[in-house]
C-alpha cells in the first residue's frame, strides 16, 4: 500500500540516519538549516516542484541570505531528496540537473545545486 508521507516526515527519517555518519558539529549545522530553513517552507508539502524550489530561492535572496548559504541548504535538500530516492520514499520524473539557463541572473549562483524537481513524496510504509 502506498501512502504520501510530508517532507518533514522523510527529513525525520534522513537525520536519523544521517546522525551516524557525520560529525556532531557537521549534524547540528545541517539540523540547523532544516529547521530554520527548509521545515518552515516544505515541511508540510507532499510534493515539491521545481517552481517551489525556484520561490524558495528568490525568497532567500530577497531576505538577504547570503549565496553561501542558499547553497548550503539546496545541498542538504538534494541530500534528504536523494535519501527519499534510494528508500523508496520518493519518486522523481527528472534527474536532479541544474537548468540555470531559463532562470534570472541571481539563480546563476546556485545553479548547479538548484535542481529540476519534480517529485512526488510517495511512499510505502517501511518495515
Amino acid at each position: 500500500m502506498n501512502s504520501k508521507k510530508q517532507l518533514s516526515e522523510v527529513i525525520a527519517l534522513w537525520k536519523a540516519d544521517k546522525k551516524n555518519y557525520v560529525k556532531k558539529s557537521t549534524f547540528s549545522a545541517y539540523v540547523l538549516l532544516i529547521e530554520n530553513h527548509l521545515l518552515p517552507y516544505f515541511g508540510n508539502q507532499y510534493e515539491i516542484q521545481e517552481a517551489d524550489v525556484q520561490a524558495f530561492v528568490l525568497q532567500k535572496l530577497e531576505a538577504g541570505l547570503s549565496q553561501k548559504t542558499i547553497k548550503d541548504i539546496l545541498i542538504v535538500l538534494k541530500m534528504i531528496l536523494k535519501f527519499g530516492a534510494k528508500h523508496k520514499m520518493t519518486t522523481s520524473n527528472t534527474p536532479l540537473e541544474s537548468r540555470h539557463q531559463h532562470y534570472p541572473p541571481s539563480f546563476c549562483i546556485v545553479s548547479h545545486h538548484l535542481c529540476s524537481l519534480s517529485l512526488s513524496l510517495s511512499v510505502s510504509t517501511l518495515q
